[in-house]
């Protein structure tokens, strides 16, 4: 007899950029606030990341990402947002940290499905030089 995991109740977070490979995050809360400070559900201690940077809110429809007016915005497979609706296998990228959003009832495992990004390179400062 083969066990089968019952599905996910709740949607997740999982972190694919090479900063925190693998971290994941329950959306347990109908409201989950990402940022720096500590006073989010999630805390990422990563400089690109704004205090109060997102939050993710699980509506009728599913769930979706909203922009808490941080300095590096909200990007969802590659496209700025301030607010939108958020599907299946879909990359968040607050600042410099990238997520991969996983529907509840997906079967999503990390050592098998994640594929680690690179931390996006910081621009280079206006008038700096580059040393070879």
């Amino acid at each position: 007899m083969v066990a089968i995991r019952a599905p996910r109740k709740h949607a997740q977070l999982v972190v694919t950029s090479s900063n925190f490979p693998g971290l994941t995050f329950r959306l347990t809360r109908a409201r989950t606030t990402i940022g720096r400070d500590d006073d989010n559900d999630i805390v990422v201690a990563h400089a690109s990341v704004s205090r109060h940077h997102a939050a993710i809110t699980r509506e009728r429809r599913g769930y979706a990402a909203r922009d808490l007016r941080s300095t590096n915005g909200v990007r969802v497979n590659g496209n700025a947002y301030g607010a939108v609706a958020l599907r299946r296998g879909d990359f968040i990228d607050l600042g410099h940290v990238r997520f991969r959003f996983v529907a509840p009832g997906e079967r999503f495992d990390f050592e098998r499905d994640g594929v680690i990004t690179p931390e996006p390179r910081r621009a280079a400062r206006k008038g700096a030089r580059r040393s070879r």
